[in-house]
């Protein structure tokens, strides 16, 4: 998480500016890299066998790195402004505790997958399973926050948009990463 917190630090000092995007290429080159060291040994053969693991560990890493470039670039006076009485200050952000998080979500996702895969292409199905998981997720849990805490729920409804997004890439990439005979493969 020091790498989190160094690029998070370094785009913040200097946004707006050219080496902010090549701070942002840089990090996720080393991401890209790290993935294929994980799932692939010196021979080409696959690291990690199971489909799942690898689905869970590229889906966490596609999710991650939006989150960061949203929350931490994109959305973040946005979010300053509309969650200040809720927000944490940067100091008291948990990166682990999020990074579990994305962890738990990326792995429940890709255990889910295969169980109501339905044949096709298996990017398209990916993106369609990610997109309605979106929905599940971060569109009822707008509504609810916005009723029960002091959370705009404009402000809501935008963050939902934005996992929409997030989880329905993370959905491609899971479905990517099975292929196109992911029926059944959740425990492999």
């Amino acid at each position: 998480m020091a790498t989190f917190h160094l690029v998070k630090l370094c785009l913040r000092s200097i946004r707006g500016k050219k080496f902010a995007v090549f701070i942002c290429w840089l990090y996720g080159g080393v991401l890209s890299k790290l993935y294929l060291l994980i799932i692939t040994s010196r021979k080409g053969q696959p690291m990690l066998q199971s489909k799942m693991l690898r689905a869970t560990v590229g889906s966490f890493l596609v999710m991650f790195t939006l989150s960061f470039l949203w929350y931490g670039i994109l959305a973040e006076g946005y979010n300053a402004r509309q969650y200040m009485m809720i927000l944490r200050s940067p100091e008291d952000f948990s990166d682990l505790n999020i990074a579990m998080g994305y962890i738990l979500l990326a792995g429940l996702l890709s255990y889910a997958y295969p169980l109501g895969y339905s044949g096709g292409r298996s990017g398209s199905q990916g993106l369609r399973f990610g997109i309605l998981m979106g929905l599940v997720i971060a569109l009822p849990a707008a509504f609810i926050n916005g009723g029960a805490y002091k959370m705009p729920l404009m402000a809501n409804l935008v963050d939902a948009l934005y996992r929409v997004v997030e989880i329905g890439l993370g959905g491609l990439i899971i479905g990517r990463l099975y292929g196109a005979d992911a029926a059944g493969q959740a425990d492999e």
